[in-house]
């Protein structure tokens, strides 16, 4: 169980106007497709892959607004940021520093 969620950056950010974030082996999915969601919101509960692993969170972060989730793990790279950089450039962005959510 998997989600991606796309994030538009504000003008200008040097990782493009969309990255995703990629959440994977949860136990529960509480969002529906297509929803927006909103900065702390919960998503999701952690799982184990459906008993393959001990529990524990997948987490990527991709460059680009397509959708690729491929079959388990990729054998390219699928334009992959460092989880730890990217957050940590980006932590206590103000609302203003946030790009706006799609209208619907």
């Amino acid at each position: 169980k998997m989600i991606i969620v796309a994030h538009r950056l504000p003008p200008g950010d040097e990782a493009g106007p969309v990255v995703q974030t990629v959440y994977a082996h949860l136990d529960q999915i509480v969002v529906a497709h297509g929803q927006v969601v909103q900065r702390g919101q919960k998503i999701g509960t952690v799982g184990t892959g459906e008993g393959t692993y001990l529990a524990h969170l997948h987490f990527e972060v991709r460059q680009g607004p397509y959708i690729n989730p491929a079959e388990g793990y990729a054998d390219t790279p699928l334009n992959r940021l460092s989880p730890e950089t990217f957050i940590q450039a980006r932590r206590g962005a103000g609302a203003a520093d946030l790009g706006p959510a799609p209208r619907l």
